[in-house]
């Protein structure tokens, strides 16, 4: 079995530069007004932007170049060893179109005198809540970025000047993409919920905080379904599409910020962040093997057990979904062997687990979960044949003795040692391809 190697990736990450010395650094991103790059090494000990020290976990270290960014900017990144590397980022032009929005409610537009106070209150309340993210320096973004909508048509892009009922306003700091009221809006990447309140402007709003200072806000929703506080994680449904605040249609405003700087947020979906990992599995249906690669060389297999019923992407066939996948979410990590969870929460029950070849009632998930997301539009990726929203998952099972037959009810199982095994070698990120 040799590995393949995924070349559409290459394709995928638009910047990618690797230094060698004391410390190798790998950097991801779009290095222009609007960009977002990330540089991911070991033993980062701190890090200056244009003089000023930034937020690091000792791995990796973010920077924002806001709409109206020109000229050239430093970047030094500080190593445990006392090593420097030094980073000369030149930005280049960037042209944006003008844009006429009419229909707008007058009072959004104009607003009256009464509406002061609330729009100044609300103004401090979002200097607060962006100050509060960046504090965060944990680097949830490290799980990857994604659209948080499926399709629709984008009405407005980032960084257009606008002009609102024949007045001009500020520039466009985000996308906006009409879709039916009622839509699923999901979280871009992995963070923690800052603000989810209503808005004169904004609407029905959520503030996520990705880490080290990249923010992602989603505006004008007609239903809001995470409080300040709460964790979520890459795909988590958040709210619904509407036309709350300052809107002539259900649309979803999609903005993202590194600290105050305004990000582009369509140049974050293609940086590769999230995609970086050493690891490569492949799961061979036909074999009920899993193999795990390391720098493209096989390190180990294990016997597995996936669907009874073949291979397949519609949801509800009970299928495991083929083609490339990423591991976007690991849960369970510490837990026991036997560790029972429903709805990918621990439910305090650790099961008995059958060597004998015994089946149990229903499909139990145990131990470690590895949650996948497809990669392929059209494929594994996308309304009705979304691995995600399928809760396609790599976990460990009740019915050992099975392992090495296609008996599971959709998901790829192993034994509960192999799964914990796996689940402690690989990161959120790796890439996953399921073959017939």
């Amino acid at each position: 079995m040799k590995f393949r190697k995924i070349n559409f990736l290459i394709f995928a990450i638009l910047f990618l530069t690797v230094f060698e010395g004391r410390s190798s650094v790998t950097y991801f991103g779009d290095m222009r007004p609007g960009g977002f790059i990330v540089a991911r090494s070991s033993g980062i000990k701190s890090a200056v932007f244009n003089g000023s020290e930034i937020r690091t976990d000792g791995k990796y270290v973010t920077v924002g170049f806001d709409r109206d960014d020109k000229g050239s900017r430093r970047l030094e990144l500080i190593f445990e060893d006392g090593s420097i590397e030094t980073k000369t980022i030149n930005l280049p032009e960037r042209e944006y179109v003008i844009q006429h929005v009419r229909g707008l409610q007058e009072e959004h537009v104009t607003p009256r005198a009464e509406h002061a106070a609330r729009i100044s209150r609300e103004r401090e309340i979002l200097r607060n809540a962006i100050e509060k993210a960046g504090r965060k320096e944990k680097a949830y973004f490290s799980s990857g970025i994604m659209r948080p909508v499926e399709g629709g048509r984008i009405t407005s892009v980032f960084g257009s000047q606008r002009i609102l009922n024949g007045v001009p306003g500020s520039p466009h700091n985000g996308i906006d993409i009409a879709l039916p009221e009622g839509s699923p809006v999901r979280a871009m990447s992995d963070g923690k919920v800052i603000l989810a309140d209503d808005f004169f402007f904004a609407g029905k709003y959520v503030m996520i905080a990705h880490g080290q200072g990249l923010i992602s806000f989603y505006m004008h929703l007609s239903k809001v379904e995470v409080v300040p506080g709460q964790r979520v994680y890459k795909g988590d449904k958040i709210g619904e599409v509407g036309m709350t605040g300052r809107a002539t249609g259900p649309h979803l405003h999609w903005g993202v910020q590194w600290n105050r700087s305004r990000i582009d947020p369509a140049l974050l979906l293609n940086t590769g962040i999230g995609l970086e990992s050493s690891h490569f599995i492949m799961v061979s249906v036909g074999e009920q093997k899993l193999y795990l690669y390391s720098d493209g060389e096989l390190v180990n297999s294990y016997p597995v057990s996936t669907s009874r019923y073949g291979t397949g992407n519609k949801s509800g066939s009970y299928k495991p979904p083929p083609g490339l996948h990423r591991v976007a979410r690991k849960i369970g990590d510490g837990e026991p062997a036997g560790t029972v969870f429903r709805g990918r929460v621990r439910t305090g029950e650790i099961t008995e687990i059958y060597y004998d070849g015994r089946t149990s009632e229903g499909d139990y998930i145990l131990t470690r979960i590895l949650r996948l997301e497809g990669l392929e539009p059209g494929i594994n990726k996308g309304e009705g044949i979304d691995s995600y929203s399928r809760f396609i998952y790599i976990h460990g099972t009740k019915e050992e003795g099975l392992i090495g037959q296609p008996v599971s009810s959709g998901c790829v199982r192993m034994r509960n040692k192999d799964v914990i095994e796996l689940f402690d070698i690989v990161e959120e990120g790796t890439l996953v391809e399921i073959i017939p």
